[in-house]
């Protein structure tokens, strides 16, 4: 006899990447478009609007209404870059988070080899990748952390 069908609840999500934000409603888009194209989907993105008072709250509201994984929080007045990061830290509620800042991207496999770290090193804290250094029309510049072995340090 056939095993009866069980169909999966959805999964809770797994890693949060907060974007805290200050008036670049350009860049912030391409960072958001950059975590929903990673290669895992139980992510959500949090965005922590530090009162831009442009057009970042219609660009984020634009992935929201495709994407119930992208989240937005305004503080009704500018507490600071400090006080922004720190709040977006502190609602955190997933047992993986990432940090990106408005105007840098994550490559799309970013999500799952940070994952695939921690399934080996699970007493680590934190992941250590590659940075690719662009300049403003797309030209590669280099990259740094090149010499660090994986493993656990």
């Amino acid at each position: 006899m056939p095993e009866k069908l069980r169909f999966r609840t959805p999964m809770r999500d797994q890693i949060t990447t907060v974007i805290p934000t200050y008036r670049r409603p350009a860049l912030l888009a391409r960072a958001i478009q950059s975590v929903l194209n990673q290669t895992v989907s139980d992510l959500q993105v949090c965005v922590y609007d530090n009162a831009s008072g442009d057009e970042t709250e219609a660009v984020v509201e634009r992935f929201r209404s495709r994407d119930s994984r992208v989240k937005y929080f305004r503080h009704p007045k500018n507490i600071g870059a400090i006080a922004n990061f720190n709040s977006a830290i502190a609602h955190v509620d997933t047992p993986f988070f990432s940090i990106l800042s408005d105007d840098d991207v994550l490559l799309p496999t970013f999500h799952s080899t940070a994952r695939a770290g921690f399934s080996l090193f699970p007493d680590a804290y934190f992941s250590v990748t590659e940075v690719f250094y662009f300049d403003q029309a797309n030209r590669f510049l280099g990259r740094s952390n090149t010499d660090l072995a994986s493993g656990f340090y």
